[in-house]
């Protein structure tokens, strides 16, 4: 059988388990992983000599490499891929980690953006690598109230009110000239419309112009545009380890974490639910080898709020970073919601 058949069957059971200590190992110490050192920590029930062969078989299918100014092997993006994906423990949070973390919540009191750098520095103390947290405003909030008031010469300021307490102003020039009951009735308008999204025009206003409602709509939806508002922690440790030792990588994970640059295209690819691993060096991740992201979306169909998750190097903890992630994106999902955790 040659390398590419077997790497198309996939490993053997003993070969997954084996995959499964060189990551574990790796990730642990940073060195790479040798065939005596497996033989001896662990009962496999083979000998040392059966051992080196199934590595020398993973390598073969591309799933481990081997440095070659050492005598053990370290794992493959592909490797990592398959752990990620058949190999991981699917245990969750022991209660104890999850109790700690809603009673720092509970002590945070009602506070959204208190929560986004809570659930960032969680995390990262959680897992051990960088927290992070984006909050996109592709998708405005719901419009609460409207307020419009005539500054004369043909200039309205507009105060608008979001469901999410954030107040937008600005200052408006409409093509034809409305006095302040003209005014008035327009925010009664948009106002008795309670619960549609900034960008959804209200279907009454007979009289003033539909252009003029559409244009407002426009006008308040537009200050939730640009790119998504980052809060990270755990950064320091993250360019501890030692891949960065020498900057390699380090550039990469400073622009995503403190600017969220080359974030958007990742954000826009990933699914409404669940928890996902995105390895450096694969798509949409091309650009930065030698890092991961584990993210997760957070809110629901009513609250859009974003994105958290973790990113460190490609030999992150991922067993206990999967969770992690997973149990603060669904925390989050029910505060904003206004359930209890």
């Amino acid at each position: 059988m040659t390398a590419k058949d077997a790497l198309h069957e996939g490993p053997t059971d003993r070969q997954a388990q084996i995959l499964g200590l060189v990551v574990r190992e790796y990730v642990a110490t940073a060195q790479p992983v040798s065939s005596g050192s497996l033989a001896g920590r662990f009962q496999l029930g083979v000998s040392p000599a059966t051992v080196r062969h199934e590595l020398a078989a993973l390598e073969a299918m591309g799933l481990l490499t081997h440095p070659h100014t050492s005598a053990g092997r370290v794992p493959t993006v592909a490797g990592y891929r398959y752990f990620a994906e058949h190999l991981m423990s699917s245990a969750g949070l022991p209660e104890s980690i999850r109790r700690t973390i809603r009673h720092q919540f509970h002590q945070a009191g009602w506070d959204p953006e208190r929560w986004m750098r809570l659930s960032a520095a969680v995390m990262a103390r959680t897992s051990g690598v960088a927290g992070m947290v984006a909050t996109p405003r592709a998708r405005p909030a719901p419009l609460r109230r409207l307020e419009l008031v005539d500054l004369g010469d043909g200039l309205v300021h507009v105060v608008a009110i979001m469901a999410d307490g954030f107040v937008q102003q600005a200052r408006w020039h409409p093509e034809h000239a409305f006095d302040q009951a003209d005014l008035d009735r327009i925010s009664h308008a948009v106002n008795e419309a309670e619960g549609r999204s900034a960008g959804q025009a209200p279907a009454g206003g007979e009289g003033l112009g539909a252009w003029a409602l559409a244009a407002l709509e426009e006008l308040v939806a537009g200050g939730n545009a640009g790119p998504p508002r980052m809060f990270h922690a755990g950064l320091v440790q993250v360019l501890e380890e030692p891949e960065f030792a020498e900057g390699s990588g380090l550039r990469g994970i400073v622009e995503l974490l403190e600017h969220g640059q080359g974030l958007e295209p990742i954000l826009d690819r990933l699914p409404a639910t669940g928890v996902q691993v995105i390895i450096g060096g694969e798509p949409p991740l091309e650009w930065v080898p030698g890092i991961t992201l584990v993210l997760s979306r957070f809110g629901d169909e009513r609250v859009d709020a974003g994105v958290l998750g973790v990113v460190g190097p490609t030999r992150l903890p991922y067993e206990r970073a999967v969770p992690t992630v997973g149990f603060v994106a669904r925390l989050m999902t029910r505060l904003l919601a206004g359930q209890a955790i």
